[in-house]
């Protein structure tokens, strides 16, 4: 009689590749005809955009391009601060064993590092370095064993799956109109010279058919000022915004991924009512993207077998991925800049930080990171005739997030940002700096399963050793292994061995198995 199957289809993703690989990215920077000849840089900031990618064989094509920000002391009398912008573009093959076209690709880019050589006035040679995490993910649809029938003496052992469903997915772009005025303790604006603006989601709410999604703008720019006294100034503020996103077929309950990048970016500095320039004006186009989920379990047939006919199995493995959930932690640091490469320090004028994680670790649920806060500053110097110098300093980090149900193999994507940084001078060469890194992290779990997809009566019938075995257990042996080897029931092997329904064995405990019947 064959064998009658009923079926469950599972249709989620499933982790086949992943990889890191760090790109080194070279170029020229040109100073535009607007800007006036570099003398010294003070600062390069960069940020990475990938523009696409695309999965073949075994490898991942990326585009992208670097975005750099580029404060300098121009040649002249004043000496007073500039900035400029430039652009590097670069492509990337990486090597996936286990990728396959049509596939998608997630991932993960950091700005490692950057150095850069001023070739002349006008050029500036820059070399960056950019690690690139890749998570190749394949969508399946597949037909698995969730019950069986056809024999009566068909022994099964069943398991449970997690699944994560993708029910919708949304997104939105929201034009943001703010004014940022100075306190009152800040001078004026002479000119803005940088800025950085950095998205960061406070809270969400899945309702019916819509997402709300709640967050801040995080601003930090540096502007010159009138004064001789504080040439530079910094300002770091936070823009509220609010956002709904339409998503049909979401509705309360569901998990929800959220992600918020800044895609174009307008700023001006505006006149008060009383004539001054102390209002930053900003338009930011915000775009806004979630994810929904639904979490399942799912119970199938990991294994069977039949006491009195072999059976020929077709198994298959897979890896589904799960969404294990998200979480944030704040983290303060404190350290000594330590300024050996300038003249002494007679003013600080600015200070800012970028954190990068270096190590990440998973144990006993929790995520262990190791890091340090590339630190930035602009001051003054006593014995000087330049008006601004610069110094650079990495402050070290660790810190650590809990997380339910997280695993050594977990994929982890993290965000961080830097903020509520002070300093303050304690020497003429040493700087205390303190402040706070923002750490978000979004988990993902992919556990291998085999299930079985068919199954067939074979026409040989199966090495069923007859009489009283005296057996001893292996290392790694179960009831049911060995219930299977020998062609028994667990339920003769506990009634046999008289164990109770929660005694399983261990390596080295005999067992008595007892078959009276020849196939």
């Amino acid at each position: 009689m064959p064998l009658e199957f009923l079926r469950s289809t599972i249709k989620t993703g499933q982790l086949i590749a992943t990889a890191s690989t760090e790109s080194v990215v070279e170029g020229d920077i040109i100073v535009s005809d607007m800007r006036p000849d570099i003398a010294r840089v003070l600062w390069i900031d960069g940020t990475v955009n990938i523009s696409s990618s695309e999965v073949i064989q075994d490898k991942v094509m990326i585009e992208g391009a670097i975005d750099f920000d580029i404060i300098y002391v121009p040649e002249g009398e004043d000496g007073l601060p500039q900035n400029m912008e430039g652009s590097i573009s670069f492509n990337q093959y990486m090597d996936v064993l286990g990728a396959k076209p049509k596939a998608s690709c997630d991932l993960n880019v950091r700005l490692q590092y950057i150095d850069y050589t001023l070739l002349n006035g006008r050029k500036l040679d820059v070399k960056a370095i950019v690690a690139i995490d890749a998570n190749i993910i394949d969508e399946i649809q597949l037909d698995i064993a969730s019950d069986v029938s056809g024999l009566s003496d068909i022994e099964v052992q069943r398991q449970g799956i997690s699944l994560t469903k993708v029910v919708g997915s949304g997104s939105s772009q929201v034009l943001l109109r703010q004014g940022v005025e100075l306190p009152d303790d800040k001078p004026s604006i002479k000119e803005l010279i940088y800025y950085n603006i950095k998205p960061l989601i406070s809270d969400f709410t899945v309702l019916d058919n819509r997402v709300n999604i709640n967050g801040i703008l995080h601003i930090f720019a540096l502007y010159v000022t009138e004064e001789q006294d504080d040439l530079i100034e910094n300002i770091e503020d936070d823009i509220e915004f609010e956002h709904t996103i339409d998503v049909p077929g979401a509705y309360v309950g569901l998990d929800c991924l959220p992600k918020a990048e800044v895609s174009d970016i307008s700023v001006d500095i505006k006149e008060n009512p009383l004539g001054e320039m102390r209002i930053i004006n900003l338009e930011t186009m915000l775009d806004l993207k979630v994810s929904l989920f639904e979490k399942d379990e799912m119970e199938f047939i990991s294994d069977m077998y039949a006491v009195t006919a072999a059976l020929k199995t077709e198994t298959k493995e897979i890896k589904p991925m799960e969404y294990l959930g998200s979480g944030r932690s704040e983290v303060s640091f404190k350290g000594i800049a330590a300024i050996s490469a300038g003249p002494e320090v007679d003013k600080l004028y600015a200070v800012k930080g970028d954190a990068l994680i270096s190590e990440c670790s998973v144990e006993d649920g929790n995520i262990n990171l190791e890091g340090f806060v590339k630190v930035e500053g602009l001051y003054s110097a006593a014995y000087s005739q330049q008006l601004v110098h610069s110094f650079t300093q990495e402050i070290p980090f660790k810190a650590s997030m809990s997380m339910d149900g997280i695993k050594s193999d977990s994929v982890i994507k993290l965000d961080t940002l830097v903020k509520n940084m002070t300093y303050s001078l304690i020497s003429a060469d040493s700087v205390e700096i303190n402040g706070q890194i923002v750490l978000d992290a979004a988990i993902w779990g992919s556990t291998p399963v085999r299930v079985i997809v068919d199954a067939q009566v074979s026409e040989e019938p199966p090495e069923k050793p007859t009489g009283i075995i005296i057996y001893f257990a292996q290392p790694g042996d179960t009831l049911w292994s060995v219930a299977k080897r020998y062609s028994t029931t667990i339920e003769r092997l506990r009634a046999l061995n008289e164990l109770d329904d929660e005694t399983d064995v261990t390596a080295g405990s005999k067992l008595i198995i007892y078959n009276n019947i020849a196939v």
